[in-house]
């Protein structure tokens, strides 16, 4: 299920991160103890992706593992979300508290031949605090006020608080050549032609959106990345059995967003590679606008509708094993998640005592649930979630959206009804992609439902150095929202990425970043 949170815009089935190539294969390896030939690398390393969509190819968007492909971002995360250098190989808090110092790195340059400096962080940083409908890299910034070029290597990044958030959303922000975009007459237009505009190995070709990008190694060799392929072909396959039909046929290498069991045990089955960890999440958040003027306001008719699903039932044979319960937003991967809030319990009968206790002893009737209908998984829960729910007195309308249409909900741009499909990942770890639709102070047509509490604590959070105690922070701040029960919490979901028996290298730093640059086939 596309998420509510990080939908925003298919944001979590491509997260991936930019760090160092893995080691080339060794010499030999080693079976039943006799020294066998390491398989050899091919002499083709063109790169074939199939992804469900593609919304633009500018690096705007949290799309992290293909914009990585042409763009560098300022950090980059290791292991465990260890803040890692990128971009920028320093960063220091100035004594003011609301200012963060990047001294950049003097190697980079960009396709069209021009230094990456100060002037490109500082125009990348003016471009992604302009609001704009797919500008999810944008909305992240939560504290973000400005940037300010102090000499040609040396940024200030100002902020309204102590803010250590801005370092995990800095591997999101992919720095763009401001002389690329003035050469075309904006951004507007870079974004469909982004030829010479980043400084990442790979140089933009050809290509749109809606079907096939190209892009090939540049000549000029990065300072520190160094990827295996030659060349790489974002190809647009909405449909993932088709993805996995092109892996079949030998068209394509790498199949992203792949969420269902039944095409993730025929792809083992016949020998492909299968990457998955549990790192996301779908529940079903209530609209508080419209669950004010419902039976919904009161707490106790939304733990009925907690206690009514069997989570375990829906991990067991929707997710076939792939999921896990759970009664927080949050991936279970991520070090915000609280391993100390329980999911909760399958209980019809505990769900129709709640409901009479309410006022509603013959249960109730809502306007319904807007999801999207492009993950056939994800429809399939609702299904299941909808039966529940009636089962125990709870009424309303099933009411599947086309992707586009789910977005412009999300968005507030469209009219919506009290339970909203919300799902997707934490793909940096500290939950501020949907912080912006919870936040209370954010304008009412965005917020969905806010907590105060948690509010509160994700300020503190993000105002901690010390990195575990973050961490604690972010732990209460889930538990403060789990007390307010503003959702119908379901199920931890693994991210499925699928590549062929000859694909090899590909590498997971964080749970939802990948790394491209070390992946190489055999032959």
């Amino acid at each position: 299920m596309r998420s509510l949170m990080s939908i925003m815009i298919v944001a979590a089935v491509l997260g991936a991160a930019c760090s160092p190539a893995a080691p080339a294969p060794q010499p030999t390896t080693t079976t039943g103890g006799q020294a066998q030939p390491a398989p050899q690398r091919a002499a083709e390393q063109i790169l074939r992706i199939g992804a469900p969509a593609l919304t633009t190819l500018g690096p705007e968007s949290v799309l992290v593992n293909f914009n990585t492909i042409q763009f560098d971002s300022l950090l980059t995360f290791g292991k465990d979300f260890v803040i890692q250098p990128g971009v920028a190989e320093k960063w220091d808090l100035l004594p003011d508290g609301q200012t963060w110092r990047f001294t950049l790195r003097k190697d980079l340059t960009f396709g069209n031949g021009e230094k990456l400096t100060a002037d490109d962080v500082v125009f990348t940083f003016e471009m992604l605090l302009q609001p704009a409908p797919t500008n999810t890299v944008g909305r992240q910034l939560l504290f973000t006020t400005g940037a300010k070029k102090v000499d040609d290597y040396t940024v200030d990044v100002t902020t309204k608080q102590r803010d250590y958030s801005l370092l995990y959303v800095s591997p999101n922000v992919f720095i763009v050549s401001k002389k690329a975009v003035d050469a075309v007459g904006g951004y507007r237009e870079f974004i469909a032609n982004p030829k010479g505009g980043g400084s990442g190995p790979f140089e933009y070709i050809e290509g749109k959106t809606t079907d096939t990008v190209i892009y090939r190694v540049r000549s000029t060799p990065h300072p520190y990345r160094k990827p295996n392929a030659t060349e790489i072909r974002w190809r647009v396959i909405p449909d993932p059995s088709q993805r996995i039909n092109g892996m079949r046929t030998n068209e394509i290498d790498i199949a992203l967003g792949v969420t269902s069991p039944d095409l993730v045990d025929a792809a083992k089955r016949e020998g492909m590679n299968v990457l998955a960890e549990t790192d996301s999440y779908l529940n079903i958040l209530f609209n508080k606008r419209e669950a004010e003027q419902t039976a919904l306001r009161d707490i106790r008719v939304r733990r009925a509708l907690n206690y009514a699903v069997d989570k375990e039932a829906i991990a067991r044979t929707i997710y076939r094993g792939f999921g896990v319960p759970i009664g927080q937003l949050g991936a279970p991967t991520s070090p915000m998640y609280n391993k100390n809030i329980p999911p909760y319990p399958f209980d019809p009968n505990r769900a129709k005592q709640l409901l009479a206790e309410a006022g509603y002893p013959n249960g109730i009737t809502l306007q319904g649930i807007q999801f999207s209908n492009a993950d056939p998984v994800g429809v399939s829960v609702m299904q299941a979630v909808h039966s529940a729910h009636r089962d125990v007195g709870i009424n309303y309308q099933l009411h599947p959206l086309e992707n586009s249409q789910y977005v412009q909900v999300a968005l507030g741009l469209a009219p919506r009804m009290e339970l909203i499909s919300a799902g997707g990942s934490n793909p940096n770890g500290i939950f501020s992609f949907s912080w912006q639709f919870l936040k209370c102070d954010q304008p009412p047509q965005i917020v969905l439902w806010c907590v105060q509490a948690m509010d509160d604590l994700l300020s503190r959070a993000y105002a901690e150095p010390d990195t575990n105690r973050r961490w604690t922070i972010l732990q209460e701040a889930m538990k403060a929202w789990a007390d307010d029960v503003p959702m119908v919490f379901l199920v931890g979901t693994a991210t499925f990425v699928i590549t062929s028996a000859k694909t090899q290298g590909l590498v997971r730093t964080t749970p939802s970043y990948w790394n491209y640059d070390s992946a190489y086939k055999i032959q």
